[in-house]
C-alpha cells in the first residue's frame, strides 16, 4: 500500500509515528454454557474472530474459568496454523497462563481452545500479522528523502506556508 501525503498551513509540526496496535475487548463463554475465556496478544484484548497486528513474537495470556457451579476445566490448547503449541490438562476450576507464542513472519491463524469436565467447549480462533518490514516514510516536496522505517532525518523549513509532500509505503496488506 502506498499512500500519497500533503500537508500544508502556515504553522506546522509534524510527528510521525508508526505504531500499529490494534485492540478489541473480549470475554466470552460459548452459547452451549462452556468454559469463560478471555484472552489477549502482546498486552491488547482479543476477541473470537478479530485480527491483530504485532512486530516481533508476542506471548498470549489465557484466562478461563469453568462456567459451572464447582466445575473444573478438562483441558486447555493453544493453536498456530494448526499446530499444537501449548496444551495442559486437569486444570481445577481455573486456567491463568501466559505463554510464548511462535508465529511466523505474515499471516497467522490462531485457535485457543477449552473444554470443562461436563464436555462443553469455548473455542477462539483469531489472525495475527507478525509485520517484519514496518512502514516507511519519504518526503517528496520541500526535501526529498529516502523511504526509512519510523521516522526520516530532521528537516528545517523558514517560510510562512510548507506544503509537505511524501509517501507512505506499507507492504503487509493491513488496511484497518
Amino acid at each position: 500500500v502506498s499512500v500519497p501525503i500533503v500537508l500544508a498551513g502556515r504553522s506546522l509540526a509534524l510527528l510521525l509515528l508508526c505504531a500499529v496496535a490494534v485492540a478489541a475487548a473480549g470475554t466470552a463463554a460459548a452459547a452451549s454454557g462452556g468454559p469463560n475465556l478471555t484472552v489477549s496478544v502482546a498486552n491488547q484484548s482479543v476477541a473470537d474472530g478479530g485480527r491483530y497486528v504485532v512486530g516481533q513474537n508476542p506471548r498470549i495470556d489465557i484466562e478461563a474459568r469453568s462456567a459451572a457451579a464447582n466445575g473444573s476445566l478438562r483441558a486447555a490448547l493453544v493453536e498456530v496454523d494448526g499446530e499444537t503449541v501449548y496444551q495442559t490438562t486437569d486444570l481445577g476450576s481455573r486456567l491463568d497462563t501466559t505463554r510464548s507464542l511462535p508465529l511466523a513472519a505474515g499471516n497467522n491463524t490462531v485457535r485457543v481452545i477449552v473444554e470443562d469436565d461436563n464436555g462443553s467447549v469455548t473455542a477462539w480462533r483469531f489472525r495475527v500479522y507478525l509485520e517484519t518490514v514496518p512502514p516507511s516514510f519519504a518526503l517528496s516536496a520541500p526535501v526529498r528523502t529516502e523511504p526509512r522505517h519510523y521516522s526520516c532525518r530532521n528537516v528545517v523549513v523558514e517560510d510562512a506556508a510548507v506544503t509537505l509532500r511524501g509517501r507512505f509505503a506499507d507492504r503487509s496488506g493491513v488496511r484497518e
